[in-house]
């Protein structure tokens, strides 16, 4: 049996209105396409699906019982066409990719490389910023998605959701004078200075807070970054400077000369979320929220 799909639409308008000409307006063709296609479907069928009065069309018994079945095949036929549509967006398209220093490093190549390997139509457009920009960028629909660190002290009214933890840590090489003492306290810190963000960073805020905290003098800024891990670890290298890392540069880096203090108050707590624009999602968002989620749970 061949029903083609066009006819059965046309069927299912006629239905609708009760009309040949009425369906024909509504589909923008001629009534005696309207007609033709109706009489293929009764030929193929063997069946009367219409009768026809004075004031236009009605739906004879068997179109009755014929009705349901045409609905459910015109639905599937839309149904297939949209799963198509929605692989093939999954396999091109553009993807704007926002992320931080941190998350460019931790997150982003392992969880990118699968989706450009399995989609050879992909294009992404990456950009690298602090959190509250990529925030914004997300929202005004400047970016898809966004991969930042949180503290905890700070609100997005885009949508989001946690991907997982990546504390700070404290780091010297393993050169420094401090890497050589089995107990390390807060207050041996004092003698050192520090490469941090701003004094409006969270990093910052948090740490002057906690050596106020102990009741000790604010920590001593030598080198300001707008935050850039690599640059600080170059410098770590080569100075007895101080500074906070997060956990999973250390561990994907595995710096052999770099030496993680052992001060529990100084691991501060800090999340990674997936930020996306509230009531806005696409085929490749899905897979590439899907592709995070997937990396972070192997990890934890």
């Amino acid at each position: 049996m061949n029903l083609g799909l066009r006819d059965i639409g046309f069927f299912l308008c006629v239905a609708e209105t009760g009309s040949l000409s009425r369906a024909a307006e509504l589909c923008e063709v001629g009534q005696p396409a309207i007609s033709k296609a109706i009489r293929r479907l009764e030929v193929e069928l063997g069946l009367t699906l219409l009768e026809r009065h004075a004031r236009g069309a009605r739906l004879s018994s068997a179109g009755q019982h014929f009705l349901p079945v045409a609905k459910n095949l015109h639905a599937g036929h839309g149904e297939a066409q949209r799963l198509a549509g929605e692989m093939r967006a999954q396999r091109a398209g553009l993807l704007r990719i926002g992320v931080t220093d941190a998350t460019r490093t931790s997150l982003l190549a392992p969880t990118l490389g699968p989706l450009i390997q399995n989609r050879p139509g992909l294009r992404v457009c990456l950009r690298v910023g602090r959190s509250d920009q990529l925030a914004r960028a997300v929202q005004d629909g400047e970016l898809d998605v966004a991969l930042v660190p949180t503290y905890g002290d700070t609100s997005f009214t885009c949508e989001h959701t946690v991907i997982g933890f990546d504390p700070l840590l404290p780091v010297v090489r393993t050169a420094h004078p401090l890497a050589r003492s089995v107990k390390v306290s807060l207050g041996d810190l004092q003698a050192y200075a520090w490469i941090l963000s701003g004094s409006n960073g969270p990093p910052h805020r948090l740490l002057t807070a906690l050596h106020k905290q102990h009741g000790l003098a604010a920590p001593t800024v030598m080198v300001e970054t707008d935050y850039s891990a690599e640059a600080a670890v170059a410098l770590l290298r080569h100075t007895d400077l101080l500074a906070l890392l997060p956990q999973s540069l250390l561990r994907l880096a595995e710096q052999s000369d770099l030496h993680i203090l052992p001060i529990a108050a100084l691991k501060l707590p800090r999340q990674v979320l997936l930020l996306s624009r509230t009531g806005s999602t696409s085929p490749l968002m899905r897979a590439f929220a899907e592709q995070v989620r997937k990396y972070a749970r192997v990890k934890a």
